[in-house]
């Protein structure tokens, strides 16, 4: 059985939190941060496969993952805040 991607298991997780009840703006935050962790760790084993390097690992997702997401993440928390 493969492992879930960091989004699968976000996803997962917050259908659950929604059914159970306990979906709030604290579990939403720590869902996402548990997820930015999962999917560094995912970018991170996946150059491992090719580069022994993790500084490099590591630089290449602060330079295009990190900044995506925030940017994602605020502009969404923003739009939902509003309605």
């Amino acid at each position: 059985m493969s492992k879930n991607t960091a989004v699968e298991w976000l996803v997962t997780e917050l259908r659950n939190r929604i059914s159970e009840g306990t979906l709030d703006a604290i579990a939403i935050s720590k869902l996402k941060m548990q997820a930015k962790a999962m999917e560094r760790e995912q970018i991170e084993n996946a150059w491992h496969a090719g580069v022994s390097d993790s500084d490099i690992a590591m630089s290449y997702y602060n330079d295009r993952y990190r900044a995506t997401s925030e940017k994602y993440y605020n502009k969404h928390t923003k739009e939902v805040s509003n309605e």
